[in-house]
């Protein structure tokens, strides 16, 4: 229950060595949390990704708290570190394309809120309709984020 970033990332990288993955570690600047900072992740040679290592797919995996594989958008330059050699993760129900639909609904989700501070609660057929659609894709959300714990 201790240790930074690159500790946490170098065995995950060795778990999904022995498990037969091609793995990396990538490191430098991020600033994914709305805040540069120096970070280490695993990057994993995977079927389909936006993100390219040396013309492969790569899916990045972060060690440090539960986000889906490729959930956050990486827009830096990283160092890769190779660990080791082996096959590609190929997309579960938590790949990249699910990351893709998450990230999507919290944005709407977000802008949903904003309108819902802008109408006018005696508005109230306009008012529940709205929260009715915040809460039919707070539920998508949320089946994403907890089926892991099914």
């Amino acid at each position: 229950m201790k240790g930074v970033c690159l500790d946490k990332t170098i065995i995950l990288a060795q778990l999904l060595k022995e498990l037969g993955y091609e793995t990396y570690i990538a490191s430098g600047q991020v600033d994914y949390t709305n805040s540069t900072l120096n970070h280490a992740l695993l990057a994993v040679s995977c079927k389909e990704s936006i993100y390219k290592y040396n013309d492969k797919n790569v899916c990045f995996i972060e060690s440090t708290y539960p986000y889906l594989i490729n959930e956050l958008p990486i827009n830096n330059q990283l160092k890769f570190t190779k660990i080791s050699d082996g096959k590609e993760y190929i997309e579960d129900s938590y790949g990249p394309n699910t990351a893709q639909v998450l990230i999507s609904n919290e944005a709407k989700l977000e802008s949903i809120k904003k309108e819902l501070e802008l109408i006018n609660q005696k508005d109230w057929q306009n008012y529940n309709n709205k929260v009715n659609e915040y809460n039919k894709v707070l539920y998508g959300i949320l089946k994403i984020r907890f089926k892991s714990y099914q």
